[in-house]
């Protein structure tokens, strides 16, 4: 076995993962900023709501809901933790793109 045919495989997989990882990170923080935006109207609108005594907004359950959500988000990124330390390489260039992205985004 050559040296290319050794670093051939890895070049791949940092580039790929570079590009993939700054694609991902540039499209999270546009959807995060969006996301952001539509939940803090949806607040606004409860708010709104409530103050002409249209609604009653329970607001310890609505934070509950949103607590437990972002739990299992939590727990799911763990669960991705173990299957990137699996993929090194890629996973190192993908750190690096998304970084790039989530920055530039």
């Amino acid at each position: 076995m050559t040296l290319e045919e050794i670093l051939t495989p890895l070049a791949f997989q940092g580039v790929a993962g570079f590009l993939c990882g700054l694609a991902a990170g540039y499209a999270l923080k546009k959807i995060g900023k969006a996301l952001a935006v539509v939940f803090g109207v949806f607040v606004l609108a409860l708010m709104y709501l409530e103050y002409k005594d249209i609604i009653t907004v329970h607001y310890d359950k609505l934070f509950s809901i949103t607590e437990s959500y972002l739990t299992a988000l939590m727990q799911m990124q763990s669960t991705a933790l173990t299957t990137v330390v699996s993929h090194i390489p890629l996973a190192a260039s993908f750190t690096l793109g998304f970084a790039t992205g989530f920055k530039k985004g």
